[in-house]
Parts: C-alpha cells; structure tokens; sequence
C-alpha cells in the first residue's frame, strides 16, 4: 500500500533546519566523510552548500594571513 510506506518514512522528533533542508540530529554532521561530527551542539560553517565543522572549516577552507599563514576565522572585514 502506497499511502502506508509513505507513513513509514515520516521522521517524528526533534530536527534541525539549515539553508532549507531539514536533518534529523543524527543525520546534521560536518560534509568531510573522515570527519563526521554531530553538527547539533557546536558550531558549523556553510562552504559551496555544504555544513563543515569549524575545525574542518579552518583545516580546509578558512583564508590564510598574507603575513603569517596561519588560518584566519572568525568576523571578515573588507576594506577597499
């Protein structure tokens, strides 16, 4: 019965939303698959639509300094 395995696959629980979707907490982890973490209890960043960890984030993507190289994370100014 159709109407039936549709009602099978309603998730009924607590959820996060971001960027439109929505994710059962054990599913809202950090994109990089060597990673993995639980997204739910600590902060994440949005990097080409997808939800990294901070630290996989600064690993991989956050600006480095021109001067130092060391990861830059946090608030972004500009000045033109």
């Amino acid at each position: 019965n159709f109407a039936y395995n549709l009602l099978m696959t309603i998730y009924r629980g607590p959820f996060v939303t971001a960027m439109g979707n929505s994710w059962c907490p054990n599913h809202f982890i950090c994109a990089n698959p060597r990673c993995g973490n639980k997204l739910v209890n600590m902060g994440f960043v949005e990097e080409g639509g997808f939800l990294y960890c901070e630290k996989d984030y600064e690993l991989y993507f956050a600006p480095k300094c021109s001067k130092c190289d060391q990861s830059i994370v946090g608030v972004s100014l500009t000045s033109t």
